[in-house]
């Protein structure tokens, strides 16, 4: 946000941040710094705007589970790693890692807190609305095991929905001056409530004074 602010101020152009959250148990306590800065901003006169989805919980694809690298040359690199039994095992240590120190986007317990919104074929079909953990038991198998070969299976087309944020955290974006309503809308299979919901949840929270998920 910072180098961003920067950029502003010296080019006079307006800042826009685009999907505003704090992802992680070891984000949160940023808050105050991340208002403190669009404050400073304002103070400054540099124009700052911000979107948002009223929601704890975001979407996205089932890859954005495995580290960036595991991406690099495309889909079928990553196929390729999928399949590797030696590059399976360092990714589970970075998550089992990472998990316990509350760095990736999910909280304790994390395996309940994904669910796959959508698969590309139908022999996944019933893995939908499922949590890790509970794609793992229905595979009889470790729920990361699961859902590797639930992504090699389905060439890395796989949606979830991920709880990262506090509701508290929402509420105070909603109610800033530079904050504006989006969807992010991500269709298919069992899609995340934003795509319908986003702005009956903010009317709730901001007409009516009631929580994010009234």
């Amino acid at each position: 946000m910072k180098e961003v602010i920067e950029i502003g101020r010296k080019s006079g152009v307006k800042i826009h941040f685009s999907h505003f959250k704090l992802c992680g148990r070891k984000n949160w306590g940023l808050i105050d710094q991340m208002l403190d800065l669009l404050d400073s901003a304002a103070a400054e006169g540099i124009r700052t705007s911000f979107d948002q989805y009223p929601y704890v919980a975001g979407s996205t694809m089932l890859g954005a589970i495995l580290p960036p690298w595991a991406h690099d040359g495309g889909t079928d690199k990553l196929l390729e790693r999928l399949a590797s039994p030696q590059l399976r095992n360092a990714w589970y240590s970075i998550w089992s890692k990472e998990y316990r120190a509350g760095i990736i986007l999910w909280t304790s317990p994390a395996l309940i807190r994904f669910f796959v919104t959508s698969v590309r074929t139908s022999a996944n079909k019933d893995l939908i609305g499922k949590s890790l953990l509970g794609i793992g038991d229905i595979r009889g198998k470790n729920p990361f095991d699961a859902a590797f070969d639930l992504l090699l299976a389905e060439e890395n087309a796989v949606g979830m929905v991920d709880f990262y944020g506090t509701e508290e955290h929402v509420i105070r974006f909603l109610t800033r001056p530079e904050q504006n309503v989006c969807t992010d809308g991500l269709l298919g299979g069992r899609p995340h409530p934003r795509v319908f919901g986003s702005f009956r949840v903010f009317w709730k929270v901001c007409a009516r004074g009631k929580g994010a998920h009234a």
